[in-house]
C-alpha cells in the first residue's frame, strides 16, 4: 500500500495540526504503509531530518514562499479567498504532486486540512481517473471554525473575514464532495459533513497522545495551572480571554498564590500588556518539550468557547495523569466523563470553583488524573488510532467504503 501525504507545513510534535499529522505517518508506516510525503516548507534539512525520524519513503520539500500583501488583499477582494488560499507557493506544491504522481503513482492521496486540497483542485478529476483514491483528513470544520472567531479579529480583519466566509464554506463542501473519503475529528463534525455527502463516506478518526512520551508523575503540589494552545489562534486567544476577565480573579480570591502558565507561541497585545501586571501570569512561549510544564503543573485548562474538531492539549493532558478543567466545547470530540476524569464546567463561576477544587482537594485531583490516563490509554492511544486508520485505508482500497 502506498499513500502520499500532502501539507503545507513539516509534520512536527510542536503545535496542533502538524502533531496529528506527524503520528498519522507515524502509526501508518508502523503498520507497513509505503509512505511519501509532499509539504511545504522554510527549511530543506527538515525533510531530511522527517525522513529518517518517520521511517518515509520520500519526502519532497516545496520551499514556500511569502505573498505580497498586495496579492492577498487582491486574493480577498476579487476571489472572496482566505489569506493562506492566496499564497504563491502553492503552484509549486500542485506541481510538486503531479510530478510525482507520474513517475511513482500511489494508491491513496491524503490532504492534511482543506489547505493542503485547495491547491490541486484542478487535477483531482485527472487524479481520480488514475485509479488514486481522495482523502480529505479535516482536522476541524473549517468553515466553524473561522466564522466562530471572527468576532475577536479587528475590525478590518471583520469585515474581511465576513465577506469571504461564504465562499470559505463553499470550498469546503465542494472539497468533500470531490474526495472519496473524509476523516473527521469527532462525531460532531461527522454530522456536519453528512449533510452534505453519504455518511459512510466519512469516518472520525480521532485526534491521539503518545501515551508512551506522556508519562504519568506522582501528583504535583502548589498552586500551578496550566494552559497550552498557540495563543495566536483565535478560539484560543477568545478563552484566554474569557479566563482572564471572568475566571482569574475568582480563583486569586480564593487562592492568593496561585499561578498559570501559558504554552504555545507568541501571545496578544492585551495579553502581553496583562502579564507585565500580574506577576501569576507566566509565559515562556513556545518550549522544547512541554511534559516538565504540565507535570509541575497541578491543574490543566481548557477554558475554550469556540472552535471544531477534538483538542489535542485535553489529550496530551489526559495522557499525563493531570487533572483537568474544561468547558464543554473544550473537551468536544472526547470520550471522558464528568467528575470521572475531567471537569466540565462552562459558567465563569463553576470553572473557577471546579480549579480551586482541584487545587485543593488531593483526592480529587488523583483520582481525575488517574481515570483520564486510564482513558486515555484505553482509547486514545495513537496506536489504537494507527490500527483503526490501516483498516479503513483497506476498506477504501477495496472500495468498501
Amino acid at each position: 500500500m502506498k499513500i502520499t501525504f500532502i501539507t503545507i507545513e513539516p509534520p512536527s510534535l510542536k503545535k496542533g495540526a502538524p502533531v496529528r499529522i506527524y503520528n498519522l505517518i507515524k502509526q501508518a508506516v508502523a503498520q507497513g504503509v509505503s509512505v511519501d510525503l509532499i509539504t511545504l516548507t522554510q527549511n530543506e534539512k527538515d525533510a531530511e531530518k522527517l525522513k529518517k525520524e518517520l521511517g518515509i519513503n520520500e519526502v519532497i520539500a516545496v520551499i514556500e514562499k511569502r505573498t505580497s500583501f498586495f496579492n492577498v488583499a487582491c486574493g480577498i477582494m476579487f476571489r472572496r479567498l482566505m489569506p493562506y488560499f492566496s499564497n504563491r507557493s502553492f503552484p509549486d506544491l500542485s506541481l510538486a504532486l503531479m510530478s510525482h504522481v507520474k513517475t511513482n503513482k500511489p494508491d491513496i492521496i491524503q490532504f492534511e486540512l482543506l489547505h493542503a486540497y485547495y491547491p490541486i483542485i484542478q487535477h483531482v478529476s485527472e487524479l481520480k481517473a488514475m485509479g488514486i483514491r481522495l482523502i480529505l483528513d479535516a482536522h476541524n470544520v473549517e468553515y466553524n471554525a473561522f466564522v466562530g472567531a471572527v468576532h475577536t479579529f479587528s475590525k478590518l480583519k471583520n469585515l474581511a473575514g465576513r465577506y469571504v466566509s461564504p465562499r470559505l464554506r463553499s470550498i469546503e463542501l465542494e472539497a468533500v464532495k470531490n474526495v472519496d473519503h473524509v476523516f473527521s475529528c469527532s462525531e460532531d463534525d461527522k454530522k456536519y459533513f453528512a449533510k452534505t455527502i453519504c455518511s459512510e463516506k466519512i469516518t472520525v478518526i480521532s485526534n491521539g497522545v503518545d501515551c508512551s512520551f506522556f508519562i504519568p508523575e506522582p501528583l504535583a503540589h502548589g498552586h500551578r495551572i496550566i494552559f497550552m494552545g498557540g495563543m495566536y489562534y483565535p478560539p484560543n486567544d477568545d478563552a484566554l480571554k474569557f479566563y482572564f476577565h471572568e475566571i482569574h480573579t475568582l480563583i486569586k480570591n480564593k487562592v492568593p498564590d496561585v499561578t498559570i502558565t501559558l504554552l504555545g507561541g507568541e501571545p496578544s497585545a492585551w495579553l502581553k500588556k496583562l502579564s507585565k501586571n500580574d506577576s501569576s501570569i507566566l509565559i515562556p512561549g513556545l518550549v522544547p518539550d512541554v511534559r516538565e510544564y504540565i507535570q509541575s503543573s497541578r491543574v490543566c485548562i481548557s477554558p475554550m468557547r469556540k472552535g471544531s474538531g477534538t483538542s489535542l492539549k485535553i489529550l496530551e493532558y489526559m495522557g499525563s495523569g493531570k487533572p483537568i478543567v474544561s468547558t464543554k466545547v473544550g473537551a468536544r470530540g472526547i470520550s471522558c466523563g464528568n467528575y470521572k476524569d475531567i471537569i466540565i464546567a462552562n459558567e465563569p463561576k463553576a470553572f473557577a470553583g471546579a480549579v480551586v477544587d482541584s487545587l485543593r482537594n488531593d483526592h480529587l485531583a488523583k483520582t481525575l488524573g488517574e481515570n483520564a490516563r486510564k482513558t486515555a490509554e484505553e482509547f486514545y492511544d495513537w496506536k489504537i488510532i494507527g490500527k483503526k486508520l490501516f483498516e479503513v485505508y483497506n476498506l477504501i482500497l477495496t472500495e468498501k467504503l
